[in-house]
């Protein structure tokens, strides 16, 4: 056989080889996006509806840092953010201030009972 035979026949089959492979490829490509898409949805306008856990602080206070990032994994006990201290010190400042203030209202009461009984026994 003659190489311009040779080269003429061998074009189309490395062709067709080409093409074969070429749309294999494709087809596995194409059958392993399908296959993770059905276990992945995408969209623009997402509306999620599952397990949402609330978090409701049983603390007043300002948040000075945030220890976590978005949709992390928490542990049970892990400290999530750190309230500035000076909202708790002005709460109980403000409780000891009517702590007093109830004292001196309980002394007053005392006084004025004391005094009302003393009253009374003089006018007998």
């Amino acid at each position: 056989m003659s190489v311009a035979l040779i080269s003429t026949l061998t074009k189309p089959v490395v062709r067709g080889t080409l093409g074969v492979l070429l749309v294999v490829a494709l087809a596995v490509v194409g059958f392993r996006h399908w296959q993770e898409s059905r276990h992945w949805e995408e969209t623009d306008n997402a509306y999620l509806d599952g397990p949402v856990h609330s978090i409701a602080s049983r603390v007043i206070g300002t948040v000075q840092e945030v220890l976590v990032e978005e949709n992390a994994r928490v542990k049970q006990g892990q400290v999530l953010i750190r309230l500035d201290a000076r909202d708790q010190q002005n709460l109980r400042a403000r409780a000891d201030a009517k702590i007093a203030e109830a004292k001196a209202a309980l002394i007053a009461a005392q006084t004025n009972a004391a005094l009302a009984e003393a009253k009374s026994r003089l006018d007998e």
